[in-house]
């Protein structure tokens, strides 16, 4: 599973996308499993778990090399999250005309 995260840090925005290596950190960090996001079919996530992953994705990318409680008191906004769209699920719904905004008059 990935996850894309818009975020706003010392002032300027930003978005991440998250692969297992940046879930694998979480879990570590957190001490938790992944799958104890889940409950019932329902994601139970908080901001803390988002701003871990976003730090996650930016440790990575070697875009900060601050330590986590210090990387997050600059953490201005957490926007938007959710899984990002495939390029697939989109090609195919284009092809199968799913997603068209076209109505049928009688």
């Amino acid at each position: 599973m990935k996850l894309k995260i818009e975020y706003i840090h010392d002032g300027s925005a930003g978005t991440v996308t998250t692969i297992p290596a940046d879930i694998i950190k979480w879990e570590r960090v957190t001490n938790q499993k992944f799958s104890n996001l889940w409950s019932k079919d329902e994601l139970n996530i908080g901001l803390g778990d988002l701003a871990v992953f976003i730090w996650a994705v930016l440790t990575r990318q070697v875009a900060t090399n601050e330590p986590y409680e210090t990387w997050v008191l600059q953490l201005d906004e957490i926007t938007d999250f959710g899984e990002p769209e495939s390029p697939k699920a989109t090609a195919l719904e284009a092809s199968s005309g799913l997603g068209s905004s076209t109505q049928h008059s009688e």
